[in-house]
This record gives C-alpha cells, structure tokens and sequence, in this order.
C-alpha cells in the first residue's frame, strides 16, 4: 500500500505551466530557424545593393547623355523588414561599365529602379 502511494500522483498537485511536450518545441524551433532564415536572406540583399551603390556611387549633375537600359517597378520596393534593415527605394540606378555586372543582374538587384547606363 505504501509503495503504490509512492508511485501515483498525488491528485492536489497542479501541473507546472512551463511543462511543454517534444513536440512543441520542435515546432517552436522550426518555426524560428525558418523566420531567422528569412531574415538572413533579406539582409544579404540588403548588404549586395548598398554594396553596389557605395562602391559606384558617382556625381550625376554633370550634363550629358546618358543611355536608358531598364525601366522599374515601384510595387516591387523594398519590404517593411528591407528597410528595417537600413535599405533604400532607389529611383535611379545607374549601371557602371567598370562594374562588371550586367543590366539582368543589376535589375534583379534593384527591381524598382530605372537603370541608367554611365559612361
């Protein structure tokens, strides 16, 4: 009798709030590491496009002609965790020959932008 008191719980006792089964908390992680993923990705877009911009940022008053490569999308600005993260809408982007890139690449990197070819 004594050992079969031992073993049952006790029917007073409360079960403690912060009990959580395994389940739970692989979803509680999972869901996490898939928001922190998407974070992560966003701040590299971020890092490449202000990347680009500090490395080619030129003074664009001086006069001439410039060749119009590619016109943007404003529905296609950065999103609320975007510029969260310190990006910028940018209006115009202009595409430096010493850069490398192409006007495919640089449009995907800046989809909102017109891109303006610099001589």
């Amino acid at each position: 009798m004594e050992a079969e008191q031992l073993i049952s719980p006790s029917p007073n006792r409360k079960r403690r709030w912060y009990q959580f089964s395994l389940r739970t908390l692989i979803i509680v992680v999972t869901v996490l590491a898939v928001a922190c993923a998407y974070v992560g990705w966003q701040a590299r877009i971020v890092r490449k496009r202000q990347d680009y911009l500090r490395a080619y940022a030129h003074d664009h008053a001086k006069n001439g002609t410039y060749l119009g490569l590619a016109d943007g999308d404003l529905a296609q600005a950065p999103t609320g965790i975007r510029l969260w993260l310190g990006d910028k809408p940018q209006d115009v982007v202009w595409l430096d020959s010493k850069s490398g890139m192409d006007i495919e690449s640089l449009a995907a990197l800046f989809p909102e932008a017109d891109i303006t070819q610099w001589p």
